[in-house]
This record gives structure tokens, sequence and C-alpha cells, in this order.
């Protein structure tokens, strides 16, 4: 039996080219920020919930997790309902809070990052992702692409302390997730050369995926797949 795809646990199959390796980045960041996600997590913007079994497990530590988001038949009820802009919390409730791929649905997330930082406690942590390379998705509600430099800046403005930054994918990533994207969705006349196409980037992405080395350096001519970002609340 082939293994189930899950965001949280993808798999390169000539069906997934366009969205192994942007999942597979998400969930190594997870990973590699463990250490930080624990205790009481909010997940705003959390859609269908990917990640909340990966929680439940090490070598996360988290206690309780909270899926946030608006009311979307599309998505499986979450635990808190919001409007996407004021999350209905207390003062300092949790330990941690993530944000995966959602602010750039945002038109102004400014004030969706100081609302983040007012809920959690201090010493608290916000984990975020978004995308850099990736076309354009949920029309009309897709509004920006973030440099790091853009994030740095805001989650600064906003409060946050202590900020470590690094990017999902570098330039080998970049070329496979954009022959992964293109397989299988350009517009193709017959099914027999998206059939093709598939099967030519999944050998070319086996190889690509080998050679990548994500940087924590954004230089000039840096070429990031997407960003994330963890970003601490000072303690007072």
């Amino acid at each position: 039996m082939k293994p189930k795809y899950t965001p949280d646990h993808p798999v390169l199959t000539p069906q997934t080219v366009d969205i192994y390796l942007s999942h597979k980045s998400i969930l190594a960041a997870l990973i590699s920020n463990a250490g930080v996600l624990r205790g009481e997590l909010l997940d705003i913007g959390c859609g269908n919930q990917p990640y909340k079994a990966l929680f439940s497990a090490p070598p996360f530590g988290v206690t309780h997790y909270t899926g946030c988001d608006i009311a979307n038949p599309l998505y499986q009820a979450a635990e808190m309902i919001w409007d996407g802009r004021q999350i209905p919390a207390p003062d300092q409730q949790f330990d941690c809070v993530i944000a995966t791929e959602i602010y750039e649905h945002c038109p102004d997330y400014a004030p969706i990052l100081r609302e983040v930082l007012r809920v959690l406690k201090p010493g608290g942590y916000h984990f975020l992702t978004v995308p850099f390379l990736w076309p354009l998705h949920d029309v009309p509600g897709d509004y920006f692409r973030y440099s790091p430099y853009a994030i740095q800046k805001d989650m600064q403005s906003a409060g946050f302390c202590e900020l470590t930054l690094g990017a999902l994918g570098g330039w080998d990533s970049a070329l496979a997730q954009m022959l992964g994207l293109w397989s299988r969705r350009r517009p193709f006349g017959r099914a027999i050369y998206r059939r093709i196409a598939s099967s030519l980037a999944y050998f070319a992405i086996r190889y690509l995926e080998r050679l990548d080395q994500p940087s924590h350096e954004f230089k000039n001519q840096s070429m990031p797949t997407g960003v994330w970002c963890v970003g601490r609340k000072p303690v007072e």
C-alpha cells in the first residue's frame, strides 16, 4: 500500500511534485524549531490543522493545541473562530503561536502580529512561514510575497526580539519547485503530456533536492523558495 500523503508526511510521487518540496521544507523548519514550540500552542489560519498530530509527539513539547481560523466550510471546524484580524483570546494565554503560509493572504498583517504579541506569554515565541516563489492562489485573496528583510522589519516593528530567519529552500529547490509546479499546473492539451512532464519532474526533483542548501544568510542573488522566522516576545 502506498503511504498516504499529508503535509506532515510528504511523499514524492509524480502526482505530488508540485507540493512536495513546499510541505517538506515547512515540516523541516517546524522540526528545527521544536525547542520553542512547547506548552500551549495557537495555530492561526490553521485550515485543516495538518500539523496538529505532529505536535503531540517528540521532539515537540506542546501540551495543548488550539486551531484558529475563519469559518469556512472547506475546512474542519477550528476550536477558535476569528475574523482574520482580532484573536478572540485573553492576553498572555499562549506559550507559542504559529502561522504557516497565512500572512500573504492578509491585506495588512501588522495588526495581526501585534495581536499575536498580545496573546503570547512573556518570553513566548511566534513561528511563521511565508512563500516567496509560488503561483497566485486563493485569488483574489493573495496579496504579498515577503522578502526576509520585510519579515524582519515587520516583526521588529510589532515588538518581537531575538529574531531568527531561514530559507525554506535555495537555488536548487527553486528550480525543482518550478519544474513540479509547471508539470502539474501548466495547461496541457492532452493528459499524456502532463503524465510525461510529471514523471520527468519527479526524477529531476529527486536529484535537485539532494543538492539544495538553504541558507540563513540572505545576500544579493539569493533565491529562497520561502522564508521562516521565529521571534520572541520580550520578558517585561
